[in-house]
Order: structure tokens, then C-alpha cells, then sequence
């Protein structure tokens, strides 16, 4: 019953009320285990609600995107933590988080002679740094490619002839 301040009183039906409950969010990339190279783009999905009203995506706690849009995608920093929501009806529902991994780039040093005249050899030496080994180290000259897989010695050296 509604009763107003002259006493005017209005009976209504007993209503039923139902709680929806909080949305599903589930939430996914498009990496299948999470470990990307640095500066790598992932997508983040948040599976569709129907009927949503709003899709927010977390990076470390803090909302990076949030609106009618249910994927997202940045390059993460190795230890970012991703998750999501999803509102429907009032209700928010969280997602589990996803744990980035990020390797860090390899890079190299690369040591050799400026000049290897006709019928000379010199000796490149190329030390990767930083990444994870083995590495496969590539070598494009203006004649051919040398290309070195799964080499797990932190030093590499080359003998380069010129013919």
C-alpha cells in the first residue's frame, strides 16, 4: 500500500520480485598460454551477454575500456593482470584474472670485420643478450642467408669468406 500525506491510500498487487543474479564473465585471449613476446598485441573477449550494458576491462586493477564493446586489446607488461566485467541488469559480474607473461626481446652484439676482401676469412662473433635461449641467429648478406637454429651457446662465431 502507497499512502499519501492527505491519507489517500492506493493497494496494489503483491509483486514478485526475482534477483537475475550477476552475469557470467567470462574472459579469454587470443594468446593460448598467456606468454607473449614484448610489444605483442593480445586481444582480451569477454564472452557475450545478452542484453549487457556494459563490458569493462581492468589492467592491474585500473579500468582501461570500459562500454558496449566486449574485446580489448593492448600490448601487456610482464606480471599485468587482466579482468573484466560485465553488467546486465543492474547486476556486475567479474571475471577470473589472466596472469601476462612477457619475454623480453633478445638482442645482439655483433663483432666483425667491416671488410673481408676476395679470398680472406674473418670471424664475426655474435652474442645474444636478454630473450630466452636457444636462439636462432640470422645473417643476410647481399648473396645469401645463414641462418643458425636452437644455438644455446652464448657466443657465436661465424667464419665469413669472401670468394
Amino acid at each position: 500500500d502507497i499512502t499519501s500525506a492527505s491519507g489517500c491510500v492506493t493497494t496494489y498487487a503483491p509483486a514478485a520480485l526475482s534477483d537475475p543474479g550477476a552475469p557470467a564473465a567470462v574472459l579469454a585471449s587470443n594468446d593460448a598460454d598467456n606468454t607473449v613476446c614484448a610489444g605483442t598485441s593480445v586481444t582480451y573477449t569477454t564472452t557475450v551477454v545478452p542484453g549487457a550494458t556494459n563490458y569493462t576491462f581492468f589492467v592491474n586493477g585500473v579500468s582501461a575500456q570500459s562500454g558496449l564493446l566486449n574485446t580489448y586489446a593492448y600490448a601487456p607488461a610482464n606480471g599485468d593482470v587482466v579482468t573484466s566485467s560485465v553488467t546486465l541488469a543492474g547486476c556486475t559480474g567479474n571475471s577470473v584474472a589472466i596472469n601476462m607473461i612477457v619475454n623480453a626481446l633478445p638482442t645482439a652484439t655483433f663483432a666483425a670485420a667491416v671488410c673481408v676482401n676476395a679470398g680472406s676469412t674473418q670471424t664475426a662473433i655474435v652474442t645474444p643478450v636478454g630473450g630466452t635461449a636457444p636462439y636462432s641467429v640470422q645473417i643476410t648478406s647481399g648473396m645469401a642467408d645463414l641462418v643458425l637454429p636452437n644455438n644455446t651457446n652464448p657466443v657465436i662465431g661465424l667464419s665469413l669468406i669472401h670468394i
